[in-house]
């Protein structure tokens, strides 16, 4: 995951500060959130894609750090959060961040500084969401309830809302936040030892609170009936999606990849076009497939003259951040050397060492065993497969057999031969489209790790996602300034 910033002293030239990975864990993809913290950190949550699949991950395993965008320095933090949208949550103007892990029916609260010290690390009862730092403690959505947890562990319910509040905003006056009544989203402003004022509301979706600094917040998208003077809210008409600069001058697009907006783009004109003839042998244009690797654009627009601004991103490198392990992956099951031995010549003693197969699987299949490797097929051929399946011609005669099958050991391969497909009552058979369906839920149409290339080997799926006993314990964003 790329943590980009941009200044307004340098006309907002978009630059990559940080890239955050973990070495050597497989991903074909680090996703995450980022906040800002002040003009100067930014806190983050990261993890591969595939954490979403978990609900242990995706609720509690992502890494965070604290990054400094002046430097590109990175502070791994000893402790993981969820992949929830609200999370991280920050507060500029005490310079802290509130991340958020849920975990046997308690949440887990910790905040901390620019520095990475963690100054909270509280287990409440129940679910808490979109916790948000404020002085004396945090603010967050426990039920309808908005409520603050003291650092002694004491919580007050400041007030009740419609429903679960969310995008919790602190301000310099009070708390801005959204709730919702059935179709509509309203923005509501809580003052101490008061009750909840709406500023404004509007269609769910179409309104957003964005972060701000000294006590700034912004509402964003089309709102309906704004009340907003004398609140340290103010309107921004931009998009409920954009992301807003810590002044609000700026507010940024959602950035996609060239392969990914050709993706969506190929979605949205399905079924378009199409003949009943078979497409021709003609290459496909480079223009607009999922094989661009031209850089990616980001569109924003000025907030004060409603200007547009196009900028390619060139320079996406960032080496900080993936070449150091977080403090939350640890080291379990290692011996130490005997005395008077180095660490390396007690290590080649090991057979372990002489082999990269893993001895320690908990799967049937190990990781790196050259005699057990997996093919990663490529998309065709998967599409090929299903065809031929829901046919029941998925048979020994279509298959080419000997290669890597004989090398694995599997000899005459004829998958139909020994698991017919199922007769339909009524007659029939499976569309096409439901089985590529349920191979992408299950496998992401998959076989080997993703690391691994289509159409080349590597080790099976199973064997490095937790199966057959063992329990995973792993547990692009843009900033703009002024």
């Amino acid at each position: 995951m790329k943590i980009l910033v941009a200044d307004s002293k340098d006309a907002y030239q978009w630059r990559t500060v940080a890239t955050l990975a973990e070495p050597g864990m497989p991903a074909d993809a680090w996703i995450g959130h980022a906040c800002v913290m002040d003009r100067e950190h930014v806190a983050a949550v990261y993890a591969p894609r595939t954490f979403t699949n978990k609900p242990d991950l995706m609720q509690g395993g992502a890494f965070t750090a604290v990054v400094d965008v002046k430097t590109g320095r990175v502070t791994k933090l000893p402790f993981t959060a969820s992949l929830a949208y609200f999370d991280p949550t920050c507060n500029p103007q005490t310079g802290t961040a509130a991340f958020t892990a849920f975990r046997d029916d308690k949440t887990r609260l910790a905040v901390v500084t620019t520095s990475g010290k963690i100054i909270t690390d509280a287990s409440v009862e129940g679910q808490v969401t979109s916790a948000v730092p404020v002085n004396g403690g945090l603010v967050a959505a426990r039920g309808r309830h908005l409520v603050r947890f003291s650092p002694s562990g004491k919580t007050r319910t400041l007030a009740r809302a419609d429903s679960v509040p969310f995008q919790i905003r602190p301000t310099r006056d009070g708390v801005a936040f959204l709730d919702r009544m059935g179709d509509t989203a309203r923005a509501k402003l809580w003052i101490e030892r008061g009750k909840p004022s709406t500023l404004a509301s509007g269609k769910l979706g179409d309104l957003a609170l964005k972060q701000g600094i000294g006590g700034r917040v912004f509402l964003t998208g089309q709102p309906k009936n704004a009340r907003l003077a004398g609140s340290a809210v103010t309107r921004l008409n931009v998009s409920p999606d954009a992301e807003v600069s810590s002044l609000g001058r700026l507010a940024v697009d959602p950035v996609l990849m060239p392969g990914v907006r050709a993706g969506l783009e190929n979605i949205q004109n399905a079924r378009k076009g199409f003949t009943k003839e078979e497409p021709s042998a003609t290459p496909r244009s480079a223009k607009g497939t999922a094989d661009d690797v031209g850089a990616p654009t980001i569109t924003s627009i000025s907030t004060a003259t409603g200007q547009k601004i196009t900028q390619a991103l060139v320079d996406t490198t960032g080496t900080t951040g993936k070449e150091s392990f977080s403090p939350a992956l640890a080291i379990t099951g290692t011996s130490r050397p005997a005395p008077g031995r180095s660490g390396r010549a007690a290590a080649a003693d090991d057979p372990r060492a002489s082999t990269p197969v893993d001895t320690d699987r908990w799967c049937s299949i190990p990781r790196n065993d050259v005699k057990t490797l997996a093919l990663q097929p490529t998309s065709n051929q998967v599409e090929w497969a299903v065809d031929m399946a829901i046919r029941g011609e998925l048979r020994a005669k279509w298959l080419r057999q000997g290669g890597w099958r004989s090398q694995a050991g599997l000899g005459t391969v004829d998958p139909q031969g020994l698991f017919p497909p199922p007769t339909l009552e009524g007659g029939g058979r499976i569309p096409a489209q439901v089985l590529l369906g349920v191979l992408a839920q299950e496998s992401n149409l998959w076989q080997a790790e993703s690391g691994a290339i289509p159409g080349q080997m590597g080790s099976p799926l199973a064997a490095i996602a937790g199966f057959y006993g063992g329990h995973v314990r792993w547990s692009g964003v843009l900033t703009a300034t002024r």
